[in-house]
C-alpha cells in the first residue's frame, strides 16, 4: 500500500476520529499528522487473505480460544506515540481491549503482520516497528514481501530484546514462538505469482 501525508496541518486525535468516521479511504494518525492509505493491489490482498486464512485455522483448533484475529479494517492505538494505525492483520490475546470503549480501535495487539510494498517497506520495517514496540502486549511482528518469497518474523524475548528469523523457501515452516503457532511458507504464498 502507498501512503500520502498531509504535512501542512496538525490535527487533534478527536478531529482525526471524526474525519475517519466519514472518510472514503483509510487514514493513519501520528503526532497530529494524518496519512492517507491507498488501496492495495491484487498480490497484496491475496497474501493477506492467505495469511488470515492460515492464522484463523490455527486459532480455531486450539483447545482454549486464547486469541482473536482481525483484518486490515481494525485500527490499533499506540498510546506512547499518540498514534493510530491499520495493520494488514493482527491477533490479540483475549479479551480484546478497545480504546475508550470504541469497537474499531484495539489497544492490545499481540501479533501484527504487514505485507510489504515498495513504497512502505522501509517504514514498516523501521519506523512502524518502533511504534508497535511501544505497546506492552505486542510480542510478534511478521513482515511478508510481495515482491519475492521472503518472510521475516521478529519475536520478543523475556529481556525485551527482539529476535529476527528470516524465511525464503516455500518448504519452510515459519515459527511464531510467542503465539505458539507454526505456519507454512507455501500457505502464505498459495497461488501467488511473482513478476
Amino acid at each position: 500500500m502507498t501512503a500520502k501525508t498531509d504535512t501542512l496541518k496538525r490535527y487533534s486525535l478527536e478531529e482525526y476520529l471524526v474525519m475517519e468516521e466519514i472518510a472514503e479511504h483509510k487514514h493513519e494518525f501520528y503526532n497530529g499528522q494524518i496519512t492517507t492509505i491507498a488501496g492495495a493491489k491484487e498480490t497484496h490482498n491475496a497474501i493477506c487473505a492467505n495469511l488470515i486464512f492460515s492464522l484463523a485455522q490455527k486459532i480455531r483448533i486450539q483447545e482454549e480460544l486464547l486469541f482473536k484475529l482481525y483484518t486490515s479494517d481494525m485500527k490499533v492505538w499506540l498510546p506512547k506515540k499518540q498514534s493510530i494505525v491499520y495493520p494488514d492483520a493482527l491477533v490479540v490475546s483475549k479479551p480484546p481491549q478497545f480504546y475508550k470503549g470504541r469497537k474499531d480501535i484495539l489497544t492490545n495487539p499481540f501479533l501484527i503482520a504487514e505485507v510489504l510494498s515498495n513504497s512502505t517497506k522501509e517504514y514498516d520495517q523501521k519506523d512502524k516497528f518502533e511504534l508497535y514496540k511501544s505497546v506492552e502486549s505486542f510480542q510478534e511482528y511478521v513482515l511478508i514481501s510481495q515482491e519475492e518469497k521472503n518472510i521475516i518474523v521478529f519475536s520478543k524475548q523475556e529481556n525485551n530484546k527482539w529476535v529476527k528469523c528470516e524465511f525464503n523457501a516455500m518448504t519452510e515452516v515459519i515459527s511464531l514462538p510467542n503465539i505458539g503457532f507454526e505456519i507454512q511458507m507455501n500457505e502464505v504464498y498459495f497461488d501467488i505469482t511473482f513478476d
